[in-house]
């Protein structure tokens, strides 16, 4: 009679370590798909993301098994394309394994806007296994993702007229989809890194310290009187200075370094593995190179160029009394990572310096 009673206990006790894993499985659940779809917090989903292999289907007779992180890094790429996502989750029922383990299978529709499209993706599954720890906390072991490939499942709309594509039965899904990483990562005038991208290297490169101890070091650049060309050469040529500066970083900067257009005529540089001194030594040697093209000859170069591509377009004429320095230049800032240090604050002194350097070059 002992023996039985002992035995209750036992599965007692086992049953509601079930219920409990059942219950954190339901609750990471709905914190996962908030961050991933959401918050689309790429750095939260990747400290959950501990598995080896992740799966994506859409019912089509071809699919794609790819590592975790390729498969975070370019769901993030998309989901910022869109402006709104809202999302219902219809079912979920979680199937402990053990003490450790869940299975939670989920059944969810997301819905995702923007100012040209209009995505509804319907009977949307995932299988998800998590692993759980002592101090209830959790990995992600395991992500299967599944919906139907009819066309009643997902809808596209491109502006008013109606006339969409179908992405999921195209036979280039994945050449589209590198395409469109592609874009969204780069800035379209100078092929650099996009400020989204750029920011986002720099938050890696600072988690990277945090792990590693690796120093690394950001530069930003603003050009020096660069409305002034706008203004006295027209803002095709201004985009034609963007890009010029663009190439120029491209071949001075290492291949493990990284440039990014911020915005305007503003850059940031970053330097992995790199102390302030040594990255001062960089940026003074692009500073030099710069300041050695001259605004003039790079001015009747361009409109050389563009004369034969439109032989009837007209040019402003070069003032060199409005345009006094004939040669270009940019004023920058240089800081180097300190341990838990925000980028929001990483770039505010980066700035400052920036600053403190154009008004030490005006006043000179």
């Amino acid at each position: 009679m002992l023996a039985v009673v002992c035995c209750r206990n036992q599965v007692s006790k086992l049953v509601r370590g079930m219920f409990d894993i059942e219950k954190s499985c339901a609750e990471a659940v709905r914190q996962y798909i908030a961050v991933s779809i959401e918050k689309r917090d790429l750095y939260r989903i990747l400290e959950a993301d501990a598995c080896g292999v992740s799966g994506f289907g859409t019912g089509l007779p071809s699919h794609e098994i790819m590592s975790s992180p390729g498969i975070s890094d370019e769901a993030g790429s998309e989901n910022r394309t869109y402006a709104t996502v809202s999302y219902t989750i219809d079912t979920v029922r979680c199937i402990p394994l053990g003490e450790m383990y869940c299975i939670a299978m989920v059944i969810m529709s997301i819905e995702s806007i923007s100012d040209a499209e209009h995505l509804i993706i319907h009977d949307l599954r995932q299988t998800i296994v998590f692993r759980f720890f002592e101090d209830r906390s959790y990995q992600i072991t395991y992500v299967h993702a599944s919906f139907p490939a009819d066309r009643t499942g997902i809808s596209r709309d491109m502006g008013s007229g109606g006339a969409g594509h179908d992405f999921l039965h195209s036979s280039n899904l994945r050449e589209a989809y590198k395409d469109l990483r592609t874009f969204i990562n780069t800035d379209q005038l100078t092929q650099l890194l996009s400020r989204r991208r750029i920011e986002e290297m720099i938050q890696l490169e600072m988690r990277r310290f945090e792990r590693y101890n690796s120093p690394f070091c950001l530069v930003f650049i603003d050009l020096d009187n660069f409305k002034i060309l706008n203004d006295a050469l027209g803002h095709l040529f201004g985009d034609h200075v963007l890009m010029q500066f663009g190439a120029l970083l491209t071949a001075s900067i290492r291949a493990t370094d990284l440039a990014g257009r911020w915005g305007g005529d503003e850059f940031i540089i970053l330097l992995p593995e790199t102390r302030e001194s040594e990255a001062r030594l960089v940026i003074r040697t692009i500073l030099r190179s710069f300041r050695e093209l001259s605004v003039e000859d790079m001015f009747y170069a361009y409109c050389e160029q563009a004369s034969r591509l439109e032989p009837m377009r007209t040019f402003p004429v070069f003032d060199q009394q409005q345009i006094r320095d004939r040669h270009l230049g940019f004023s920058y800032g240089v800081v180097e990572y300190s341990p838990r240090e925000s980028f929001s604050h990483m770039f505010a002194e980066a700035d400052a310096r920036m600053y403190d350097m154009k008004r030490f070059v005006h006043q000179g």
